[in-house]
């Protein structure tokens, strides 16, 4: 498997990824991520509230209410995006891939 936190480290200080990174954290790549996986986002937030139901089910204990800690982490990455201009991202680049 690939630890992705251990490439993160590695690679923090390299140039690549100094140039890189202001274009990776913008809205437009967070807009492009929400327009072409968001339905994967949500499929992956429901498996988690499910996979949480069921440790409930069976009297598991856990950190979160109502989803696992990877769905927490998740959420809290979502949360902290700039919606709006997020969405505006997305709506203007699938109105442009539309033009094309």
């Amino acid at each position: 498997t690939v630890r992705v936190r251990s490439l993160w480290r590695g690679s923090a200080n390299q140039v690549f990824w100094i140039a890189l990174k202001p274009a990776v954290q913008s809205d437009w790549a967070k807009g492009a991520v929400l327009m072409c996986a968001g339905v994967l986002i949500a499929g992956l937030l429901v498996l988690q509230v499910l996979i949480r139901l069921a440790e409930r089910a069976c009297r598991k204990e856990g950190q979160h209410k109502w989803t696992t800690k990877r769905g927490a982490r998740l959420l809290k990455s979502l949360r902290s995006w700039n919606w709006d201009r997020v969405l505006e991202r997305a709506w203007a680049a699938s109105f442009l891939f539309s033009m094309v």
